[in-house]
Formats: structure tokens, C-alpha cells, sequence
């Protein structure tokens, strides 16, 4: 399991480190907190709190890459911050989807209050996979932005969210099925806090692009594929190429149906999956080349765009070797393609 623990912000500071289940008994706030790793790349957390003095709870951990994470307050009332200054509030009636920049933010719990929380953190690349075709526009601007930066979108809870937040704190289902029953409820927790997500179009939606944008759009692809170890954030690119970024992101899925996060993702797996075709490079070192610090993520993403997993992959090219046991070579192009993944 991770390091995940609460920084509790009283008269003096107070970390307190949460594993499956923690009692919290400081003079400021008591009650539980709770946390579940249901895979590597999706967490579900609550909390049921007595907040006795105004406080502020600080989650820190090594998560590795880029995550999201979707909260409400089924009771209380909270103000939520990113370290870098993006902000909403948290209530029975207002939830918040928010990326963490460096995964840290801070919970201000303002008033004496009893304060019931629930909340999941599902890595960029899972939810890329799981929603597919359906990403919800209003996500765009987590995904479209710089990924170290914070960003904050409210919506508003509606019954079925009340509801399913409540079926977390009173049912106990037998211990051994207990990860199953918070994996599917942690998904259907998603699901619903994505529909409450306000529709409405970005500013300059509904303008046909011009020429020049075009033109420009592509040159924005190019550099996004150029450097896939560390692409320019799209705030960055827009703001080289004299676009705004949400004209820029709306550009990008107008032209090629998919977001700068998208276009990205899937050069990487494009030149991992010709590395695999024609190298013996160790996943580790793959995995780093074409952009991702952490191997699972890449496993999973990979999964996600080719129907299964690169190890099984490289394994059913190798089954395509030739009769005395070589490998294939590869075309020019595509040797020339895996010289950009490295």
C-alpha cells in the first residue's frame, strides 16, 4: 500500500497515517478515516468525523501519475483548495471532480459539525479507459491542462449520488467481499458524479475553424508528438502558437476527434507497440521511453487501446517469427518510427 496518511492542522500540526481504517482522537476533530487500494490505479476513501474547533485535513502520498479525484459530503460542509489555489466547496448538495497538482490538497472543515465524506481517486489513463467514447465534455479542461497544475470543476449531487454515498455507511457486506462491493460502488460513483457534470459548450463553441486555426492545430499536434517523454502543457502550446487553450483543446477534438491528453496517449502507444514489434526492450525501460514514469499505467493504457496487455503482445509477435527462430525484420519506417521512442 502507498504512504497515504492526513496532515490534521490544529494548534500545532498533527500527521496521523490512515491505512485500511483510522481512529482519529486529537482535541480538534475525532471520528474515523478510511481508505482502500481496490487496484493500483483506483482508491476509495471516507470519512466519518466530529469536527469539535475549526481544522484543516491535509492528504499527502506517492501516488504516481496523474490522477482524479471526485468527493461530496454526504453531512458537513467543507471549503477544498489545491496547493496551488484552485478552489470549491463540498456539501450535501455540491461535489467536487478536481486534479491534485504534486497530489496534495487541503480540506478546511470551517464550523463545529458532524462531517460525513466520501471520495475515489482513479488514475487519468483508467478513466481514459473506462469511459472511452463517452468522456463527458466538461472533463476536458482536467485533461487538456497542464497536468501539474490544480483545477476544480463543481457539480451539483443529485438523489442516486445521495443515495449510493449513504449505501457506503450503513451496509456491511462480509469481509471477503468487501473490496468487491467497494470496487463496484466506487465505479458506479463515478459514473454518477460524471452525469451531474454541467454541459454546457466551451466559450467558443459552435465556430467553424478557420484556415489559419487549422493550420496552427496541426502544428500543435506536431509538437505535442515531438518530445513524448515530456510534451508541452496545452496552456503552454496555446499559448506559442497565439490560440487560446480552450479554443486550442476544441481544436484538437473538431479535427481528430480526440484531446491533446488523447492525441498524446496514443503516440506513446503507437510507439510502444512497434518497439514491441521489433525490439526485445525490457517494459520498464519501454514504458519510460515513450513518456510514462510508471509501468502499470502503461500496461493498463496499453491494454486499453490494443485489447491486451504488452508482454502478451510481444509474445504473439514472437509466435510470428520466422522458421529458424528470428524475429522479423522491420520496414525502414518502422525502424525509423522506433528510433522516436527512444
Amino acid at each position: 500500500m502507498s504512504d497515504i496518511g492526513w496532515l490534521i492542522e490544529q494548534a500545532e500540526p498533527q500527521p496521523v497515517v490512515v491505512d485500511m481504517l483510522t481512529e482519529l482522537d486529537a482535541a480538534d476533530i475525532r471520528g474515523t478515516i478510511s481508505c482502500a487500494e481496490l487496484d493500483p490505479e483506483l482508491w476509495f476513501y471516507s470519512s466519518d468525523l466530529d469536527v469539535i474547533a475549526p481544522c484543516t485535513i491535509e492528504p499527502h502520498g506517492d501516488l504516481p501519475g496523474h490522477w482524479i479525484d471526485i468527493h461530496f459530503l454526504p453531512r458537513g460542509e467543507a471549503l477544498f483548495e489545491t496547493t496551488d489555489g484552485a478552489r470549491g466547496r463540498l456539501d450535501p448538495r455540491n461535489g467536487l471532480v478536481f486534479r491534485l497538482a504534486e497530489r496534495r490538497g487541503r480540506f478546511h472543515l470551517p464550523t463545529p459539525s458532524q462531517v460525513r465524506s466520501v471520495g475515489v481517486a482513479v488514475s487519468i489513463e483508467k478513466l481514459t479507459a473506462l469511459l472511452g467514447a463517452e468522456m463527458p465534455p466538461a472533463l476536458a479542461p482536467l485533461f487538456d491542462g497542464d497536468p501539474r497544475a490544480g483545477m476544480v470543476l463543481p457539480f451539483r449531487v443529485g438523489t442516486p449520488l445521495r443515495r449510493l454515498a449513504a449505501s457506503f455507511f450503513t451496509t456491511r457486506p462480509p469481509q471477503v467481499l468487501r473490496r468487491l462491493f467497494l470496487e463496484a460502488q466506487a465505479l458506479q460513483f463515478i459514473a454518477l458524479a460524471l452525469s451531474e457534470l454541467p454541459s454546457d459548450a466551451p466559450a467558443d463553441g459552435g465556430r467553424a475553424l478557420s484556415t489559419r486555426e487549422a493550420a496552427l492545430i496541426a502544428e500543435a499536434r506536431a509538437r505535442l508528438e515531438a518530445d513524448l517523454r515530456a510534451p508541452p502543457t496545452i496552456v503552454a502550446l496555446a499559448a506559442s502558437l497565439g490560440l487560446s487553450a480552450s479554443r486550442l483543446g476544441e481544436g484538437f477534438r473538431t479535427l481528430y476527434g480526440a484531446t491533446a491528453f488523447e492525441i498524446v496517449r496514443n503516440a506513446r502507444l503507437d510507439h510502444a507497440r512497434v518497439a514491441l514489434e521489433t525490439t526485445d526492450m525490457p517494459l520498464k525501460v519501454l514504458a519510460y521511453r515513450v513518456g510514462y514514469s510508471d509501468v502499470t499505467n502503461f500496461i493498463h493504457a496499453f491494454r486499453g487501446r490494443f485489447g491486451c496487455p504488452p508482454g502478451r503482445y510481444a509474445k504473439a509477435r514472437g509466435a510470428e517469427a520466422r522458421p529458424d527462430g528470428k524475429a522479423r525484420s522491420a520496414p525502414a519506417a518502422t525502424r525509423s518510427s522506433t528510433r522516436l521512442a527512444e
